[in-house]
């Protein structure tokens, strides 16, 4: 019992050290960093076993929090990508195809299946093409009577 009380005497006195140990656990570079590397670092630096697993529960109550907020908003993200993938993308694969049949339609097929009807034309433009084919007429005429009478 004594040597609890004493140990926890120590941990008070050196919380300077522990709350530095937790910062530097809390790096996001030294996160990466396995377990032992972290505790052989900071035994280096004088910490006690006790001190370091001290900052090591403290840091790990402080990654649960930043842990709790990061997986909310994973599953944020995730319900955009879950409906993206699963209404969205869908719809623009299958309206893709449905334009391409319709592109393919229009621009090959239509024009094997059916023979398009010659443009008809309005009363006007009939009587002008007659009077352009009489013209041409006319001037025949008048040139083969010019033939005619110098012979």
């Amino acid at each position: 019992m004594t040597a609890e009380v004493s140990s926890q005497h120590t941990i008070r006195d050196n919380l300077l050290q522990v709350t530095t140990a937790v910062q530097f656990l809390s790096n996001p570079k030294v996160q990466r960093c396995t377990i032992e590397s972290k505790e052989r670092f900071l035994r280096g630096k004088g910490l006690t076993d006790l001190e370091i697993q001290k900052a090591i529960e403290r840091c790990g109550d402080l990654d649960m929090s930043s842990l709790t907020s990061e997986l909310i908003m994973f599953q944020n993200s995730r319900g955009f990508n879950l409906w993206f993938k699963e209404k969205l993308l869908p719809l623009i694969v299958y309206g893709g195809f449905a334009y391409g049949c319709y592109w393919l339609y229009k621009n090959c097929i239509r024009q094997l299946l059916f023979v398009e009807q010659p443009k008809r034309k309005t009363t006007a433009e009939c009587i002008e093409e007659l009077r352009k084919s009489l013209d041409v007429v006319n001037a025949s005429i008048s040139s083969l009577r010019k033939i005619n009478s110098h012979l």
